[in-house]
């Protein structure tokens, strides 16, 4: 985190509490949806979504590796749109099965954008 503290940041970046509370959320309500959708999904959408929940989890930890441990900025912008996209087709995916499972990555799908455009301007400030 020392290297981060070294970064110019856009006047409107929420503090480092901010962002961890907005990841807490993320994380409960995330977890809250999969334990819904694990419960009510038949074999074969099952894997499907459940592959889909592990490569977001996985683009989530490249996207952190990406940024703060090799400081690639650039690359850490680019990956967070394929996060993204798997918010949004997680979303799409589990909605017929539970709308409210759907909604409750509405806080996620809603941060990534956010995120984004930050990334997007630390890199360009940097």
């Amino acid at each position: 985190m020392g290297w981060y503290r070294t970064l110019r940041l856009p006047p409107w970046a929420p503090s480092g509490r901010f962002i961890g509370l907005a990841w807490a959320v993320i994380y409960a309500t995330t977890a809250t949806s999969a334990i819904m959708v694990f419960r009510r999904t038949t074999s074969e959408p099952f894997i499907g979504i459940a592959a889909l929940f592990l490569i977001n989890a996985g683009l989530h930890l490249l996207w952190s590796h990406l940024f703060f441990q090799r400081r690639r900025i650039g690359a850490a912008l680019i990956e967070m749109q394929a996060l993204w996209a798997t918010v949004l087709l997680l979303m799409v995916l589990i909605r017929p099965s539970s709308p409210l499972a759907a909604a409750l990555l509405i806080p996620y799908a809603a941060w990534v954008p956010v995120a984004s455009i930050l990334c997007w301007r630390v890199w360009r400030l940097n």
